[in-house]
């Protein structure tokens, strides 16, 4: 298998139906997708420690992280992400709407010494899955544990595939708020 994506969801059905449903749309649909669901309204920092307890579901070659506020709106990025990991680079970065943010990553990133807060998200990059158990811990910080990840695992990196397009969109910038109703 290709691509894992793990999605944290929290009581957000409309976007999570839209999320799967972006990933329906795929040309190439050799990934598993892996929630992570937070009923009580833990929170991202309660999400991003549930990825070192279940470090071990991803089965791709590539994990990517795809909220579900998050949805892909290039229907062959799959394709696009298997053409970029022909020579197997550790990191693929690839832009993503996000919204009043802008599209992410910034241009100051792709020649970044180390990626800063605002130049990224977590849809904006896949990990090969030996490099993403390797540091996965580093998304357990109380927040901004996409930012945390990639500046532990950045000085280490041998590889990394710059793709210039927009892959997909946030549906709504809100930190885990629910859909209202």
């Amino acid at each position: 298998m290709f691509l894992s994506i793990i999605t944290r969801c929290y009581k957000r059905p409309k976007m999570l139906d839209n999320n799967v449903q972006s990933l329906k749309r795929q040309m190439d649909q050799d990934y598993e997708q892996i929630f992570l669901v937070d009923e009580v309204g833990y929170g991202l920092a309660w999400a991003n420690k549930q990825f070192h307890r279940h470090r071990d579901k991803p089965q791709g070659e590539y994990v990517l992280m795809l909220d579900d506020d998050d949805m892909l709106t290039n229907n062959h990025a799959i394709r696009i992400w298997k053409q970029a990991a022909r020579d197997r680079p550790q990191l693929i970065m690839h832009k993503f709407d996000c919204g009043p943010w802008g599209i992410l990553p910034t241009r100051d990133m792709w020649a970044a010494q180390y990626p800063k807060v605002t130049h990224v998200g977590t849809p904006c990059f896949l990990t090969r899955r030996d490099i993403w158990y390797e540091y996965i811990q580093e998304f357990g910080a109380p927040t901004a544990g996409d930012f945390c990840y990639l500046r532990a695992l950045w000085p280490y990196l041998a590889s990394i595939a710059w793709l210039d397009i927009v892959m997909g969109k946030v549906q709504q910038i809100g930190k885990g708020v629910p859909e209202l109703a």
